[in-house]
């Protein structure tokens, strides 16, 4: 729609004190556009909600963090985040697994 400036989106898994997610999309736009614009994000995520991505959608969200993944091994952010998200969910850090 060509109507933003820029898009973030950060998702969170949380396992205390249950099980849980949590999707947080943002977005800069013209404030005319922004209630189109909203619209058109949650009629997006319904269709992904009940009919899923499409073929080349997956493998293109593959293609990008498999190169996220393979970006952030170079750095040690990586596995201090993950020493951190095994922690905080009660994971033995014996589990860490290279993800290659």
């Amino acid at each position: 729609m060509g109507g933003t400036y820029a898009v973030g989106v950060m998702a969170s898994l949380y396992a205390n004190p249950q099980e849980h997610f949590q999707v947080h999309i943002s977005f800069d736009a013209a404030p005319e556009r922004a209630d189109t614009l909203i619209g058109l994000l949650f009629r997006h995520l319904d269709s992904v909600r009940t009919s899923g991505g499409s073929a080349e959608e997956l493998a293109r969200i593959a293609t990008i963090q498999r190169w996220a993944v393979e970006t952030a091994l170079l750095d040690n952010r990586y596995w201090i985040r993950t020493i951190q998200q095994y922690d905080r969910l009660g994971i033995p850090l014996d589990r860490i697994v290279r993800p290659v």
